[in-house]
């Protein structure tokens, strides 16, 4: 009997002490919950959580991104095809003022330019084909890294910006339509014939000082002041000329509207922006006739959309 007694008391005082554990256990997981390390969820954790370990996708590039590198691969497939003896030459071949042909004079200046406003423009769409990349990351919430964002910053001092906003960045980091430069460049050289492409690699009548190794017009006077900008070699003028619209204030007309036609039709039509550039020259409105005159009669139009033909005597419908 003794020991039935001792028995029924062992399984009772086991069966306490369970349940006994079972209190304190859902004790302290209340505890836990109300605690403070709950009411201070939101600090950031030591360790990521299964959710945070997860890689983060890249972003979908923007349409705008895809409409940049298409832009940028066929400035390649033009750079490509540019004839290889241009680049032996840093100024304008002596032929093409002495050509009495005005047509021959015409293709000959063509065939030099098109592949020094192609690496121009290869040039810009690079960086601004990072600069779309970075964006579209910034955007999707993947922070940048101190060297991007260095980067950025160089590259809104660079183009004259004192903040580095995308948008801004955006409007003035890209191409000039290949219509509009090969129009300028022959309106403002004579086709390639004027003393100032000939001696100076002076495509695009930009002014400079004199001790800045600007050249006198011979038809202005010594006290005027007025002379245009020389420069080492060709490639330097077309440079100097895209970046000059896409920085100085007088052309911000010009970058708005080329902004607003790639938002819409993904390429930039030249002959429609040349109406954006009445302060080019002193000509105003006259000026834009001539320039739109240029880029309609020798079919330049096309190269904005379609790209160079393989034949450039295509391009000349009219001389």
């Amino acid at each position: 009997m003794a020991a039935k007694t001792e028995a029924q008391f062992a399984r009772g005082a086991i069966l306490f002490l369970g349940v006994l554990i079972l209190a304190l256990y859902v004790w302290a997981v209340a505890r836990l919950a109300s605690g403070p390390a709950a009411q201070h969820s939101v600090i950031p954790q030591a360790y990521p959580t299964k959710e945070q370990a997860k890689p983060k996708r890249e972003p979908t590039p923007h349409l705008a991104h895809r409409d940049a590198i298409r832009e940028l691969n066929r400035a390649k497939a033009m750079s490509e095809a540019r004839p290889p003896e241009v680049e032996r030459f840093a100024s304008l071949p002596s032929e093409v003022a002495t050509l009495s042909s005005i047509a021959e004079r015409k293709h000959l200046f063509v065939k030099f330019m098109l592949p020094l406003v192609t690496r121009a423009n290869e040039e810009v769409l690079a960086k601004r084909g990072r600069l779309l990349e970075l964006e579209t990351r910034a955007a999707a919430g993947i922070a940048l890294s101190p060297a991007e964002r260095a980067w950025l910053d160089d590259l809104a001092d660079a183009y004259g910006l004192d903040r580095t906003d995308f948008a801004l960045l955006k409007a003035r980091v890209d191409a000039v339509p290949m219509s509009l430069a090969l129009a300028q460049a022959a309106e403002e050289s004579g086709w390639g014939a004027s003393r100032f492409a000939r001696h100076g690699n002076a495509l695009f009548g930009q002014r400079a000082a004199l001790e800045d190794g600007g050249m006198r017009p011979r038809d202005r006077a010594r006290d005027e002041g007025v002379f245009v900008r020389t420069f080492d070699g060709l490639q330097h003028s077309v440079r100097s000329y895209v970046y000059n619209l896409n920085t100085h204030n007088a052309y911000r007309k010009f970058r708005a509207q080329r902004s607003a036609m790639r938002d819409r039709h993904g390429y930039v039509d030249g002959f429609d922006l040349a109406g954006t550039l009445e302060k080019y020259s002193e000509r105003g409105p006259d000026y834009i006739r001539t320039i739109r005159s240029i880029i309609s009669r020798n079919g330049f139009r096309s190269l904005d959309r379609d790209g160079v033909p393989p034949d450039l005597a295509q391009l000349f419908k009219r001389t």
